[in-house]
């Protein structure tokens, strides 16, 4: 395409008004002086857009990592043919014939990807792509499909026979272990004298989110599955809803916090709750935490010692038969002691139900003075056979072992008395196979799942009459339904010329009576700090 004319003003209007000050700018030389400048311009755009495409590149040109399509996707469309392709794109026969097989070939690697065969073995990948044409120039790309193991260390490719070179990250670094996983699309390029992993592998077996972005990952799982927005069957997770305010607590065998129970035979122990710094916050990788549990303890020296942590999961059924992953945040504040893992299916009181399935997943992990993230995965046994209590108070019970003698080796690998200082935050208990980001529910709606066990409240009611007998009774309706009809601690009272009770319970609410006293006159009674617990 030639290069367009110059464009060349033809009038002088400041001449014209110099000249003649009085006169109007002729109207003709004006709109013959806009036509000319008009007529420049749109030369100039047609010549620009004969040379350039609309995101930049030189007319012509493949964009960056070709026309779209891989050559996996064009062997899927049966366009690997040599020419086969160009007719998909509306090129001539004449086109056609006179590009040759070579040139063909060069053109379509420039476009993606080829895809080749991968045999051999996970570390040592041999590629058979069909096409021995390939040239190995820098940009060059293959892809392939790993095999059943992923890479144990550094990784060498030969493809078509034309030498084995190593593979190694983008940045030139070898790769180590894990990079190629098992069944998956990978996408390498030839750079210098070997290949670089382009891409992270696909996967196209087991859970094919593991490839995506954190972000991504998360969004699928939180609002495309596992139960969406409750994920995690820990309530109370990171310690953050408090009714029992019973911290911190030097005693054992109670629930001391919102759904956690604490266990222990022999020993010594200082729970509490601490507040979490911006250090750790920055180590944990999420400023949302803002408390930790800490357990100072001093393990029993006898076998059948034991300090656990407990959560206790309502209905035993709802994990029987699947694959479930509990994870956990965790320090120590000096040396590197350890913390055991088990879960247990308890299949409650009342009838003839069947004995507890504990030592489920059992796993020992080992701390350190950094946070870390801990998982493990486990099948869950199935309940094929199983006898059900008739109380209703079945469930799934998660323990942490932070000491325990050798009685319980069949419950968690190489049980071990120890004195440790531990911290821990973020525990999650979840159906899958691998660890989620920890799920975040708000603050309401954490309180509300816990309240369905525990509820702490107040009640008050007053009188007065002429005579005696006489009674006031307040009603109390339980924010949620509890699980089960709760039992009743009363608070601290203050009562004057009365008696009081609690009646009418159930696990909706209950009735709070107070009855007038042997006095005339007024009366009241006032109870603060009462507790409705429905715990498994």
């Amino acid at each position: 395409m030639p290069y367009p004319t110059a464009y060349n003003r033809s009038y002088d209007f400041a001449g014209w008004q110099v000249a003649a000050p009085l006169q109007p700018i002729p109207a003709d030389r004006v709109n013959a002086e806009l036509d000319a400048l008009a007529a420049a311009v749109n030369t100039l755009r047609s010549f620009i857009m004969g040379a350039v495409t609309e995101d930049g590149r030189p007319a012509g040109e493949a964009p960056p990592g070709g026309y779209g399509a891989s050559a996996f996707a064009a062997t899927m469309l049966g366009l690997n043919s040599d020419t086969a392709w160009l007719s998909q794109l509306g090129a001539s026969s004449y086109l056609q014939t006179l590009l040759s097989a070579a040139s063909a070939r060069a053109l379509r690697d420039r476009m993606g990807a080829i895809f080749a065969t991968a045999t051999g073995s996970a570390n040592a990948v041999t590629l058979t792509s069909g096409d021995g044409g390939l040239t190995l120039a820098d940009g060059a790309a293959v892809e392939f499909i790993t095999g059943s193991n992923p890479n144990t260390g550094a990784v060498t490719v030969d493809l078509d026979g034309k030498g084995a070179l190593a593979l190694t990250l983008p940045s030139g670094a070898a790769l180590t272990g894990g990079e190629l996983a098992a069944n998956s699309l990978v996408r390498i390029i030839y750079s210098g004298a070997g290949w670089r992993l382009f891409t992270p592998p696909i996967v196209l077996t087991g859970d094919p989110s593991s490839a995506l972005s954190p972000v991504s990952r998360s969004y699928l799982e939180t609002v495309q599955g596992r139960d969406a927005g409750f994920r995690n069957a820990i309530y109370n997770p990171a310690f953050d809803v408090d009714q029992y305010g019973a911290l911190p607590n030097s005693s054992a065998n109670l629930y001391f916090i919102d759904r956690w129970e604490y266990v222990a035979g022999g020993g010594t122990r200082t729970i509490s709750r601490i507040e979490l710094t911006d250090s750790d916050r920055l180590a944990l990788g999420d400023e949302a935490f803002r408390y930790a549990l800490q357990v100072a303890l001093t393990g029993g020296a006898v076998a059948v010692d034991y300090e656990v942590l407990r959560q206790n999961i309502e209905n035993v059924r709802r994990f029987a038969g699947k694959t479930i992953t509990f994870s956990f945040y965790a320090r120590a504040t000096s040396g590197s002691p350890f913390l055991w893992f088990d879960a247990a299916q308890d299949f409650g009181a009342g009838g003839t139900p069947s004995t507890p399935v504990s030592g489920i997943g059992g796993t020992r992990f080992q701390l350190s003075t950094t946070w870390q993230r801990f998982s493990v995965t486990a099948a869950m046994p199935s309940l094929s056979g199983k006898t059900l209590g008739s109380n209703a108070n079945d469930g799934t019970r998660l323990n942490l072992w932070f000491s325990g003698g050798s009685s319980y080796t069949t419950r968690v690998p190489d049980p071990t008395p120890q004195t440790a200082t531990i911290q821990l935050t973020g525990v999650q208990f979840e159906e899958g196979s691998r660890a989620t980001p920890l799920e975040w529910r708000p603050h309401p709606v954490e309180l509300a799942l816990c309240q369905r066990y525990y509820y702490l409240f107040d009640a008050h009611a007053f009188g007065a009459y002429s005579s005696t007998g006489a009674w006031a009774v307040q009603g109390v309706s339980f924010p949620v339904p509890m699980r089960a009809t709760p039992t009743i601690v009363s608070g601290t009272a203050s009562v004057l010329n009365a008696t009081d009770n609690w009646d009418n319970i159930n696990y909706r609410g209950l009735r709070y009576t107070v009855a007038q006293g042997g006095a005339a006159g007024n009366f009241f009674g006032s109870r603060t700090g009462n507790r409705a617990s429905a715990e498994l």
